[in-house]
């Protein structure tokens, strides 16, 4: 099955037109991945349920300081890149 990840920084909640994309594209065969953050567990739930794969990151507040603000941009960075490496993407993926 074709993969998709979807990688945000922020809160899924705040990008209604991503969160349209994780509910279509199950129908059409691709298994969506999303690495980051979503706070709305009903949705993540009933999205689980139709083959949505959740990669849970640090949320990131824009008001935190600046020394936590670079330390969770590197953690997500580094996951994200953790993640990606470990997935084994093939040419079905692209």
């Amino acid at each position: 099955m074709k993969r998709v990840f979807i990688i945000l920084k922020e809160d899924i909640m705040h990008y209604p037109p991503v969160l349209s994309i994780l509910h279509v594209l199950p129908s059409l065969g691709v298994k969506p991945i999303h690495i980051g953050v979503y706070t709305d567990l009903e949705g993540k739930k009933n999205l689980k349920k139709n083959g949505v794969e959740f990669i849970d990151a640090v949320p990131y507040y824009p008001q935190d300081n600046l020394l936590t603000k670079l330390q969770k941009q590197l953690s997500f960075k580094n996951l994200v890149e953790t993640t990606l490496k470990n997935a084994h993407i093939t040419n079905e993926d692209r």
